[in-house]
């Protein structure tokens, strides 16, 4: 029974973790974009760090976001690198795009046009549109994939009806 007890509380307290994450993701977004509160990236990267901590995968593709332009922290391409890769392995398709444009432009790490492509192609699969664009022209013109014309076709394609659908 104590095993059960403390599984349901650990349960309870990863909801509560996850709770002030999305809270404080969403008063970053605020202090990032100046809704309601002065603009304050420097502050907006405080709240995007504690949210990642606290396990938030939006959380951490947005603070990888600020390491890699230097909003309100220091630029730092291997952090950068670092919080896309969490995000990215939990399933966040702005994180695996984002580590894929560091992949190709080697940015905090050696540059691999075949891991940008494998990143691309993740996020390709959750239908983000940049990526999706990244992969056509990777097959286009053979980046880090075997050339396939056809591949790259049906990739703008359907980039095509997903931006008409929006």
């Amino acid at each position: 029974m104590i095993g059960a007890r403390s599984l349901g509380h650990t349960a309870i307290e990863h909801e509560i973790k996850l709770k002030e994450a999305k809270a404080q993701y969403s008063e970053a977004l605020d202090y990032a974009c100046g809704n309601g509160v002065p603009q304050d990236m420097v502050k907006a990267a405080k709240l995007f760090r504690e949210a990642s901590n606290n396990g938030l995968p939006e959380a951490q593709y947005a603070l990888g976001v600020c390491y890699a332009n230097g909003e309100g922290v220091a630029r730092d391409g291997t952090s950068a690198v670092i919080m896309f890769l969490v995000a990215a392995n939990g399933g966040n398709a702005n994180a695996q795009f984002g580590l894929g444009a560091c992949y190709e432009n080697g940015i905090g790490v050696p540059q691999s046009f075949a891991k940008a492509a494998d990143m691309y192609n993740k996020a390709s699969k959750q239908s983000n549109l940049d990526a999706m664009e990244r992969m056509a022209l990777f097959y286009r013109n053979g980046i880090g994939v075997e050339k396939n014309e056809k591949m790259a076709d049906e990739l703008d394609e359907e980039v095509k009806k997903l931006k008409e659908s929006k």
